[in-house]
């Protein structure tokens, strides 16, 4: 195990420096939601974060100098804000959310952890946390709450065993057979060719290439969305993953202007790739993020199965031949060439060097201290930051069988009737997948007819101000 004294270090991995990077543009953080039952306990929440951080020796992260290394120390004073519900519980946890993604993280030294809490009333309340992305991966961050809640519900049995690995390996020294000379060498050549394809990516135009504020919202299904979505995929001898990459495609193909329609979508999907390491990473905190583009042709006349397969022809040698590590070479590039960069050219660097429509950061939750104590983990949803060459990321995330849909996207985009556009045609393709195969989109969501039973639920969230998958 690796140790958590004050005097430890570790090095900064490719991926974490381009989060650094793109931070210095905006805000480039990530927030995980819990729903938990019961009433909101303040002060053992309190005293959960507190032990839990000193626990592991974490709180406090320093940057060097030259942005190369990092060590953390633990926070022995930290802070649990409570969030003001008001009259809305959901409108005032989604303001919170689209505030903590617009709000950035200080530098060199910084306490690159967030936790907050709302109360809903006696039987359920939401705890938040909200993290400088690069200090962690989703995998990550669900360790660190892991043992919270295992201290906050006096649980020891849903505390993870084994202390916190904070100063991991750099890629390299991780996935050694993966990033060995020939293999780097055929990376950056289809890094290039991808790059070349790409780059005429059919985008929104954004109305300001220097605001980057990002609005989110979350949708949540309807009950049997996942079965169907299983069922469906096994159907078309896909993977789920590959549906969803298609009905996003053929829903924000709807609400993209007509130019650039010929060229096709570029969707982008964060990988794990923590199972692909020589050495153990179960308890390590760190990022271990791969990424991959893949083109949707945007063409609304497929029904979604066609849609499906098509976009799994294209995923599945991505997939079984991991070429989501070619993405490394993109970024070892991007991180020789930041330092040379202005401010105005870092801008539009970015935006031209990583041509993406969309991007979508699936999360199935398969921790079995989530899915084993379902009586007191009530729900769980994830913000995505976009980054600025991202202006839309769906974040779907599976606890048990129901599915949360969070979406994040840049105000200088999209419209939020844009958004609730897209999102309306994205859900009804995955709730009723089958229904979708059998003709083309409509141009816009039928208005909704009055409700005659239970109505789907949708968090209704004012703007901000300001691939399995996971992120």
């Amino acid at each position: 195990m690796g140790s958590t004294t004050r005097d430890a270090e570790g090095r900064l991995n490719a991926f974490q420096k381009v989060m650094l990077q793109m931070s210095s543009l905006h805000p480039y953080n990530a927030t995980h939601v819990y729903k938990l039952a019961g009433r909101l306990r303040q002060d053992a929440l309190e005293d959960a974060v507190d032990q839990t951080l000193a626990a592991y020796g974490l709180g406090i992260a320093h940057l060097s100098e030259d942005g190369q290394t990092f060590r953390h120390e633990p926070d022995y004073a930290p802070q649990v804000e409570i969030i003001d519900a008001a009259d809305d519980v959901e409108e005032s946890l989604g303001q919170y959310v689209s505030r903590s993604l617009n709000h950035a993280f200080s530098r060199p030294v910084c306490k690159p952890l967030r936790f907050a809490a709302l109360s809903a009333g006696p039987a359920e309340h939401y705890v938040v946390l909200t993290y400088d992305h690069w200090i962690a991966d989703s995998v990550g961050a669900r360790m660190l709450l892991q043992d919270v809640l295992a201290r906050y519900f006096d649980r020891p049995a849903m505390a993870a065993q084994g202390q916190l690995e904070l100063y991991p390996g750099t890629y390299r020294e991780v996935f050694r057979r993966q990033l060995r000379g020939p293999r780097v060498a055929l990376s950056a050549l289809r890094a290039v060719r991808q790059w070349n394809r790409n780059r005429a990516a059919w985008r929104v135009a954004c109305w300001s290439n220097t605001q980057w504020d990002v609005d989110y919202r979350v949708y949540h299904t309807i009950p049997g969305t996942v079965e169907r979505l299983q069922e469906f995929a096994r159907a078309n001898e896909v993977t789920v993953h590959d549906v969803l990459l298609a009905a996003f495609g053929r829903a924000l193909a709807e609400v993209m202007p007509s130019r650039g329609r010929k060229n096709g979508l570029a969707l982008g999907s964060i990988v794990d790739t923590r199972g692909m390491a020589e050495e153990d990473l179960s308890r390590t905190f760190g990022a271990f993020l791969g990424y991959f583009l893949v083109r949707s042709d945007g063409d609304k006349t497929l029904g979604l199965d066609e849609a499906s397969r098509q976009i799994a022809a294209r995923t599945r040698p991505i997939k079984s031949r991991h070429r989501y590590m070619d993405c490394l070479v993109n970024m070892q590039f991007l991180n020789s060439v930041w330092p040379w960069l202005g401010p105005t050219a870092r801008r539009h660097f970015l935006r031209k060097s990583l041509p993406m429509s969309g991007g979508i950061s699936n999360v199935v939750v398969r921790d079995r201290w989530m899915t084993e104590n379902r009586d007191v983990i009530l729900d769980y949803q994830r913000g995505a930051s976009t980054g600025p060459s991202m202006p839309i990321v769906l974040s779907p995330t599976t606890l048990g069988n129901h599915m949360n849909v969070g979406v994040s996207y840049r105000v200088a985009g999209f419209s939020r009737a844009k958004i609730d556009t897209m999102t309306e045609l994205f859900r009804d393709q995955i709730e009723h997948p089958n229904k979708a195969s059998r003709g083309m989109l409509p141009r816009r969501p039928a208005p909704a007819a009055p409700a005659v039973g239970p109505v789907r639920p949708r968090s209704r969230l004012p703007q901000a101000v300001t691939a399995t998958v996971d992120g």
